[in-house]
């Protein structure tokens, strides 16, 4: 996406793949949207040592909520946030799950920042 000229598409892209990956750490599904998964994320993982930092999350929610705004979104910017995001996956233990997922868990994990449905 960023070679192709959508820098905020991929700051959006890589926002929700981090925030899934962090969803699939946390004990409940957060509610959604970024406060409510950025407050799981200190409630949670970050003390009990499983997320040492949710650093990139902000910086990617920010990068992709600037087009809503009318902000245009430097290229180089959004390059090195995605790569932030990438190079904190990639790092051994920045993810650390305290058990491995079960496919109901990858499914949370995915709705992460899905609406919530109207009849609940």
């Amino acid at each position: 996406m960023l070679a192709a000229g959508f820098p905020v598409d991929a700051a959006r892209a890589a926002y929700e793949a981090l925030a899934c990956a962090i969803g699939g750490l946390l004990d409940e599904p957060a509610q959604p949207g970024d406060g409510a998964l950025v407050e799981a994320v200190y409630r949670e993982p970050s003390p009990a040592g499983r997320l040492p930092s949710a650093a990139p999350l902000a910086m990617l929610h920010d990068l992709s909520s600037l087009d809503a705004q009318g902000v245009a979104v430097d290229a180089d910017l959004a390059a090195h946030a995605v790569s932030e995001a990438e190079q904190w996956l990639e790092r051994p233990g920045s993810l650390t799950a305290h058990h491995p997922p079960s496919n109901s868990e990858r499914g949370k994990a995915a709705g992460v920042l899905a609406p919530a449905p109207a009849d609940r």
